[in-house]
C-alpha cells in the first residue's frame, strides 16, 4: 500500500507541474481535469495503509523523497510523462488486486485503476498518439 501512496504523490506532483507550466487554458483545464479525486484517493490509501499495517511510513519527508524518485528524470511538462505514470499504476494496481486479502484495499484497487483508465481516456482525447 505504501507504494500506491507513492505512485499517487508521484502522480499528484507531476500533473501540479504540467497545470502550473501549462501554456494554453486547454492544457490548464486538463490538468485541472486529471487532478479531480486524486487527494481523496491519497487521503484513501494512507487511512487503509494505517489501519492495516502495524507501521506503515507515511511521513511527508519519506512519501516526498521516493514519489521523487519515482518520477525521476522525467519531464513532468509532457502529457506523455504523466500518461506513463498512470499507465504504470494501472499495471501496478492489476496485478495486486488479484492477490489483495485485506479488507477494502481490493475495492480501492479497482476503483484506481477505473479512475487511473478514465484519466488516460481524457490525456488520449486531447492528443493524438
Amino acid at each position: 500500500m505504501e507504494q500506491i501512496l507513492i505512485d499517487l504523490i508521484a502522480i499528484k506532483q507531476a500533473i501540479k507541474q504540467y497545470h502550473w507550466n501549462a501554456t494554453s487554458y486547454q492544457d490548464h483545464l486538463l490538468g485541472e481535469r486529471l487532478l479531480e479525486g486524486l487527494e481523496d484517493y491519497i487521503d484513501e490509501v494512507a487511512e487503509i495503509s494505517k489501519v492495516n499495517q502495524e507501521n506503515p511510513d507515511l511521513s511527508a519527508q519519506t512519501l516526498l523523497t521516493e514519489a521523487s524518485k519515482h518520477i525521476g528524470d522525467r519531464n513532468c511538462n509532457s502529457i506523455k510523462a504523466i500518461a506513463n505514470l498512470l499507465y504504470e499504476l494501472i499495471q501496478e494496481l492489476n496485478s495486486l488486486e488479484e492477490s489483495a486479502t485485506i479488507i477494502g484495499v481490493k475495492d480501492i484497487f479497482s476503483r484506481l485503476s477505473n479512475s487511473a483508465l478514465r484519466k488516460l481516456y481524457l490525456i488520449d482525447t486531447q492528443f493524438d498518439k
